[in-house]
C-alpha cells in the first residue's frame, strides 16, 4: 500500500519575519530532506533542532550520516549532539563520532544546536 503525502520546504512556509527558536522533527528518516527544505531557517535563526535518526529508517531515502552531519555543520554552521549530552552540557560530536553512533544504532536522538 502507497501512501502519497504533500511535502513543503519550511524556506516555503515560514516567513522571515518570524522567529524560529525550535524545532523537532521526527520524520522516520527523512530528516536529511527536512533539514535542507529548511536551509535558510536554519541559517538565519539557528534554532536548536530535536530529531531522532539512524540508518535503518534513513536508508529508505538512501541518506548517509555524513551528508546530514556536513549539511548541518558546514551549510548551516550548527553543531550536533546527543540529546543527552545536550542536556549535560558535554561537548558536541565530532564527525566520526556521529557517524559511529548513526550507524550502530546505539542512539537515535540528536540535537543540532548554535
Amino acid at each position: 500500500m502507497t501512501i502519497r503525502v504533500e511535502t513543503r520546504a519550511l524556506d516555503t512556509l515560514i516567513p522571515e519575519t518570524i522567529p524560529i527558536h525550535f524545532i523537532k522533527i521526527d520524520v522516520e528518516g527523512g530528516e536529511y530532506q527536512v533539514f535542507k527544505g529548511a536551509q535558510n531557517v536554519l541559517k538565519r535563526n539557528r534554532p536548536v533542532v530535536v530529531f531522532e535518526s539512524g540508518i535503518s529508517a534513513s536508508k529508505y531515502y538512501n541518506t548517509k550520516p555524513e551528508e546530514i552531519f556536513d549539511f548541518l555543520t558546514n551549510q548551516v554552521n550548527l553543531k550536533l549532539s546527543l540529546l543527552k549530552d545536550f542536556i549535560g552540557k558535554k561537548r558536541p560530536l565530532e564527525r566520526n563520532s556521529f557517524i559511529k553512533i548513526y550507524n550502530s544504532e546505539q542512539e537515535y536522538y540528536f540535537v543540532a544546536h548554535p
